[in-house]
């Protein structure tokens, strides 16, 4: 197959590219971007595919676009994914098989009326894991499938395949830059997807409920951008930076000479107080979208030994905004950037609109698509097979004659009608097993964010702040901590007392912490007179031990006197040294667990 029509249906806008079919190195002939008709699709699922159906054909027809192939790329909550670790196997392709034998153990819900599809991840190379393969599986209702079939049928389309955006946006950027961390962001009107890429490998995938529809209607609160309605604001921040690169009032003042921006326009020296006043109002709306993308980079460090993002890539909507690559740097202190190449994607710009931002999702669906398509509609593409079949029944029937052909119809209406009877048991058993199932998902979304969220509350320097704030109620105050190192799990310290009795109290009075779950003493140095006393008292039993034996006992010596008031010499004081490791006791564990 050389081209194929690759069409992306979000809110706001339908994206079409026409190009190669999974080349290695592609080419976009084709593209156009029109706008979506109101309330068309909700949640990937198409409402008004009438209205559709004529935009998308106006849009062909406008554009010279004369393939007939298909893929859509659907971005859709509904779309429910787990990420397993698979057996390794012989062959990759043996793994959806395997998959469809264990499709209970990864979802809790009657899979009947489900598509399944997958994506492998990564092939894991070291460690326990070496050879089992990271995999991602989706499964999409057949009624959100079905819209997508029936809208390209009613295009005179043939749907040869879909994608879930999520895999279309990793499978565009998965070759860029392959050294380095990159974070892609997929800016929409209402929701942002965040995609975090290293090594060919997806290692984070994030929805974020916040786009640029807070900062265009605030272009249209502002009275002296003059932008009357929501279009007209939104064609305002391509064409012109309404917005500071800094969400702080402060900074943004401090800093009206020095701003980034190298457009002598854009300076504040330029700007009166007013339009000032209203590009701050504008950037504060967008904080909420900002410190969502924050709270991703700061989870992906968390859980991957603090590794860092290296740089940022904005696609989609976002890409057109004037000024919002150089807030998200102020901000986020990433270097971040539009995406106007593809590494191994060839292209031609036809039109002011056909910026290779808007058209990642669709040129990364050609690549290497999840594949949520029913067998039905397989079977329906093979077209030459099915004309076939269809000839050789009619011939058989004018052999058989009429008679026949009733028959033969008949039981194939009788058994069609047995089947919808059954189908819509099926549907009454079940809906209530969906409805349960919907609310599960949704509280196991709510519960994963919360827990993610608590992981970034609790830092590391927690556990150090509660042990000091102990060690200062608690210690006597001649103890002498010479040296002290910390993480987040333990800590290790150098203590110097006057004697062992000393640090023996030390010792049983840390194990009392609350902020401490276990004590130990890898090394005590006894020193000055008392390890002297020590060591002569030891030689001294053995010499006696010797004498016994040999029947000799010494005469007793009386011990000197030591005069009342004399001062021992500061060279001859004895202490003790010793050394403590710990480890903390976990900051968010019961208080009565210990």
């Amino acid at each position: 197959m050389a081209k194929v029509l690759s069409i992306e249906i979000s809110n706001s806008l339908i994206r079409i590219c026409e190009m190669d079919y999974k080349k290695k190195n592609p080419r976009v002939y084709r593209q156009a971007m029109v706008p979506t008709p109101p309330g068309a699709i909700s949640d990937g699922y198409l409402n008004g595919i009438d209205d559709l159906r004529t935009a998308i054909r106006r849009a062909l027809n406008d554009n010279q676009m004369k393939t007939k192939e298909v893929i859509f790329t659907i971005a859709s909550s509904k779309i429910v994914n787990r990420e397993v670790m698979l057996p390794a196997v012989k062959k990759p392709s043996m793994l959806g098989t395997m998959i469809r034998n264990n499709l209970n153990e990864y979802f809790p819900i009657d899979l009947s009326s489900y598509e399944i599809a997958h994506q492998i991840l990564e092939q894991m190379s070291d460690g326990p894991e070496a050879g089992k393969y990271r995999t991602m599986i989706m499964a999409a209702e057949k009624t959100l499938v079905d819209g997508y079939d029936k809208l390209a049928t009613l295009c005179g389309l043939r749907l040869i395949s879909l994608d879930y955006a999520g895999n279309s946006m990793f499978q565009a950027i998965k070759n860029e830059d392959t050294a380095a961390r990159i974070m892609l962001l997929k800016i929409e009107e209402t929701q942002t997807m965040v995609s975090i890429v290293k090594n060919k490998s997806l290692m984070l995938q994030r929805t974020i409920n916040y786009g640029l529809a807070e900062g265009i209607n605030e272009v249209t609160k502002q009275a002296v951008f003059n932008a009357e309605n929501y279009d007209a604001a939104w064609e305002l921040l391509k064409n012109k930076t309404c917005i500071k690169f800094n969400v702080s009032e402060t900074a943004q003042r401090n800093a009206r000479n020095t701003d980034l921006s190298t457009d002598i326009e854009t300076r504040d020296y330029d700007e009166s107080q007013e339009i000032r006043e209203a590009k701050i109002e504008v950037t504060k709306s967008l904080d909420p979208l900002i410190s969502a993308i924050r709270r991703v980079t700061e989870f992906y460090a968390s859980r991957n030994a603090g590794e860092e993002v290296d740089r940022i890539i904005i696609t989609g909507f976002g890409g057109a905004m004037s000024g919002l690559a150089k807030l998200l740097t102020n901000e986020l202190g990433i270097k971040t950037q539009v995406l106007n190449r593809m590494e191994g994607v060839s292209y031609l710009v036809t039109s002011d609109d056909a910026k290779i931002f808007n058209f990642v999702s669709c040129i990364g669906a050609t690549f290497n698509p999840v594949g949520f398509i029913s067998k039905e509609s397989k079977a329906k593409s093979k077209k030459d097979v099915d004309y076939t079949l269809w000839i050789i029944i009619v011939a058989l029937a004018v052999i058989w004659g009429s008679a026949g052909l009733v028959i033969v119809s008949y039981l194939g209406y009788n058994e069609q009608v047995k089947e919808e009877e059954r189908l819509k048991g099926l549907e009454s058993r079940y809906l209530k097993a969906e409805k349960t199932y919907n609310e599960y998902t949704n509280l196991e979304s709510f519960y994963t964010q919360v827990v993610e969220g608590d992981a970034m509350r609790n830092r590391p320097n927690n556990n150090i702040l509660l042990f000091l704030q102990e060690l200062e109620e608690k210690m006597p105050k001649d103890v002498v901590i010479s040296q002290f190192s910390s993480d987040d799990k333990q800590f290790t310290m150098s203590v110097k007392v006057s004697d062992k009795e000393t640090a023996a109290g030390v010792i049983k009075t840390l194990r009392e912490f609350k902020s401490i779950m276990s004590v130990s003493t890898p090394s005590i140095t006894m020193t000055g007179e008392e390890y002297q006393t020590l060591v002569e008292a030891y030689e001294a039993k053995l010499e006696q031990e010797r004498l016994e034996a040999e029947g000799k006992l010494p005469e007793a010596t009386p011990e000197p006197e030591t005069e009342d008031g004399e001062e021992e010499d500061e060279k001859d004081k004895q202490y003790v040294s010793f050394v403590i490791t710990a480890v903390y006791y976990p900051v968010n564990a019961p208080v009565d667990a210990k």
